[in-house]
């Protein structure tokens, strides 16, 4: 059970047929139960006996009962015809409906039960009643009251109060579970100390847990199902707690169901694998009812459990590429989704870099970068991506790339590791240039390589053999051009940054020795 609660209009994103849709698994045990209650949100007034009986019956079930009220209304006119008043009409359809359907009281049942074997409680009573009640015309309010429900027939006039069982049809809040409940209210400032110290515990739950209003049939119905839950949740079904609590306040959306769900949805969490994708729907519309900032970045930290055990110990890709698609669309908290977004693409960027994928490593690391570019863990993962897809690039694409680079991650022009890396790639262009003749480009490539020497460099040993050899050929260029001056003087350029590398210093002995051929004069 979370140590701290909070609720907010839970359900906002899940009224469309859409979303339904996509959260079936989650919500609905049958497309017909799907179909009944989006018709009763949307006022379109589905029929009150399979409205009732939905809830674990399927349609054929609910034309039977239909039948079996028909036989009984065949029954029943003649009385309700004989009747002089109101108040006599009243008596007559209690007295008839009581004696005929319901035959023994019992605490967790549902509305199918009063036509199989006629065991009620005061909800699924008054889902009998209003149905015959609506049958004959009788006007009549239900009343939702701590414990219990019932109806009045004849309201504002006769004011008849059909009493149909003792009290304890619906969850009993004992004291310790008031006391539990309203501090959360204070919590997550629904209400204040002050004022509950003023009225007492039981007082102010009964304030928000119940108001004086009517509820109509729709909202009858929300309370067998939320009989369910409270059922479910105390046996430890987690699953079918969640998806009762969730329909109850599809058809009841209010902020009592809205705090009972929010409750449920967190020790469903707290007992889950993470290994399914109902999972993820219960994170993200756990995401979606907190206010507390302690609670969001628990989801945080839940989906962190997804990428550990779904991403890091199982290799499983898929399954974690479609949860964070799921938070993505469903977490209206922009700051949860950012959190969550880094998290994953950080997970994702290293996932591919220990397959040496490093192309598909720095796509993702990009986006976490864009999120987070100061985490130094995530900008050792990219030099290390920048360091090795450079290594792979094409000869005359690294130095681009390699400069590419910087302008995407900004960190990396005061990284050494990465001068080295450019320096390299320019060296490596200039070489290459030189060697096919391009002198422009070659000394284009050198004049970058030396710049980037002149700022804060350390010599490496291997980069500087490498140094070394784009001078020596540039020397042999020169050499080849029968340029021995330029040569020579481009060779000593040289030996200033590498003054210890062969290939230079034998490139050298040769331009020397050209030189010192006495010259041929031709008649």
């Amino acid at each position: 059970m979370l140590s701290k609660v909070c609720f907010f209009f839970l359900l906002s994103v899940m009224v469309s047929s859409t979303t339904f849709a996509e959260t079936d698994t989650l919500v609905f045990r049958s497309p017909f139960e799907e179909k009944i209650i989006l018709q009763a949100i949307q006022r379109h007034n589905p029929d009150l006996v399979t409205l009732f009986s939905v809830i674990n019956t399927d349609s054929a079930d609910a034309a039977q009962y239909n039948a079996r009220l028909n036989k009984f209304y065949a029954f029943l006119d003649s009385k309700v015809n004989a009747t002089k008043s109101n108040k006599q009409k009243a008596k007559v359809i209690f007295k008839e409906v009581h004696d005929y359907f319901l035959s023994q009281y019992e605490e967790h049942t549902s509305f199918k039960n009063v036509f199989e074997n006629g065991r009620y409680n005061c909800v699924t009573a008054c889902m009998l009643y209003s149905i015959v009640l609506k049958r004959y015309g009788v006007p009549y309010a239900i009343k939702e009251k701590p414990t219990h429900v019932y109806l009045v027939a004849f309201p504002g006039s006769e004011n008849i109060l059909y009493e149909t069982t003792n009290p304890k049809g619906l969850f009993v809040f004992d004291e310790k579970q008031k006391k539990a409940y309203v501090d959360g209210l204070i919590a997550v400032k629904f209400t204040t100390q002050e004022h509950v110290s003023n009225v007492g515990i039981s007082n102010a739950f009964n304030e928000f847990y119940y108001n004086n209003d009517n509820i109509d049939e729709t909202q009858l119905a929300a309370l067998q199902y939320m009989n369910f839950a409270l059922t479910d949740h105390n046996n430890d079904r987690h699953q079918d707690a969640v998806k009762h609590i969730v329909k109850t306040n599809l058809l009841f959306p209010s902020a009592k169901h809205q705090f009972l769900q929010l409750n449920i949805i967190g020790t469903a969490l707290a007992n889950s694998k993470f290994d399914n994708p109902r999972d993820v729907m219960y994170i993200s519309e756990y995401a979606n009812a907190c206010r507390d900032i302690a609670d969001k970045k628990r989801v945080v930290t839940m989906f962190g459990d997804i990428i550990q055990k779904r991403l890091i110990e199982n290799d499983d890709q898929a399954f974690v590429v479609n949860a964070f698609a799921i938070c993505k669309e469903k977490i209206r908290d922009t700051t949860v989704v950012k959190d969550i977004s880094y998290n994953y693409y950080y997970a994702m960027a290293y996932t591919q870099s220990t397959k040496g994928d490093w192309t598909r490593s720095l796509e993702f690391a990009n986006h976490a970068f864009e999120i987070n570019p100061k985490n130094i863990t995530l900008q050792e993962l990219i030099l290390r991506g920048v360091v090795l897809s450079a290594d792979g690039a094409p000869n005359n694409e690294k130095a681009s790339k390699v400069e590419g680079y910087a302008e995407a991650y900004p960190f990396l022009q005061n990284n050494k590791s990465y001068k080295a890396l450019l320096i390299y790639a320019y060296v490596f262009e200039s070489y290459t240039k030189f060697s096919q003749n391009a002198e422009v480009d070659g000394y284009a490539y050198m004049k970058k390589a030396e710049s980037a020497m002149k700022s804060d460099w350390t010599n490496m040993p291997l980069l500087d053999q490498m140094i070394g050899l784009m001078y020596a050929e540039a020397g042999a260029y020169h050499f080849r051009k029968k340029q021995y001056t330029k040569a020579k003087e481009i060779l000593l350029e040289g030996l200033k940054v590498a003054p210890n590398h062969s290939e230079i210093k034998a490139r050298l002995e040769i331009v020397e020795d050209e030189n010192m051929k006495p010259t041929v004069y031709k008649n």
